[in-house]
């Protein structure tokens, strides 16, 4: 087994920091507004008194977004460790995408945050030329990945973002093929990180 590549102190420190930082930071932004700490720290579903499983499917979407994130995160520190710094250039931007992508959904930055700032369709608009941009600058990428795989996920969450952007009001339709672009497009890029793994087949 090799050894992390760095002490243990010293992610532990960042970390600490970190909570740390967003602690403080909440605690002074509640006091300078008047909201309850309890607010910020308590479960939307206990605090608005609603049922478990309100918001369910949106929840499982978050997961499918963070968790491939995740994959492509742990798959470009492996290629950049294996030095391989041009293949793991495309999964660092699929990283940044479905991290922004899955901070949206948890904390809804479309629908709350954008049109308070009159920002109302900036993520939409950013969502699409993100996509545009990932497949024109890492074409080798997508010509060597499954395409139609990807290309289904892209028709599925361009369908949901269609029903959202013309607020029809199907909501049910919308949040489904949502999901489904999700589960599709997580699919996808697992599938992608783990075919290009520096794998040791030296046993």
């Amino acid at each position: 087994m090799r050894e992390p590549p760095w002490p243990a102190w010293r992610p532990l420190v960042v970390v600490l920091a970190a909570v740390g930082a967003v602690l403080g930071a909440t605690a002074v932004y509640g006091r300078v507004n008047g909201i309850p700490l309890r607010e910020f720290t308590r479960d939307p579903i206990t605090t608005l008194y609603g049922a478990f499983w309100h918001g369910y499917l949106s929840g499982v979407g978050v997961l499918l977004s963070w968790g491939s994130a995740v994959v492509c995160g742990v798959t470009t520190y492996a290629l950049r460790q294996a030095g391989d710094r041009r293949g793991a250039s495309p999964l660092l931007y699929l990283t940044v995408f479905l991290s922004v992508f899955a901070l949206d959904d948890l904390f809804l930055l479309h629908d709350e945050l954008a049109p308070k700032v009159h920002l109302s369709h900036a993520f939409q608009i950013g969502y699409v030329a993100g996509a545009i941009a990932f497949v024109w600058l890492y074409r080798e990428f997508v010509r060597s990945s499954d395409r139609m795989m990807a290309i289904l996920a892209l028709a599925l969450l361009a369908g949901s973002l269609a029903l959202d952007t013309a607020s029809l009001g199907m909501y049910f339709v919308e949040d489904s093929l949502k999901l489904a672009g999700i589960a599709v497009g997580s699919l996808y890029v697992v599938r992608e990180c783990l075919a290009r793994l520096p794998f040791d087949d030296r046993g």
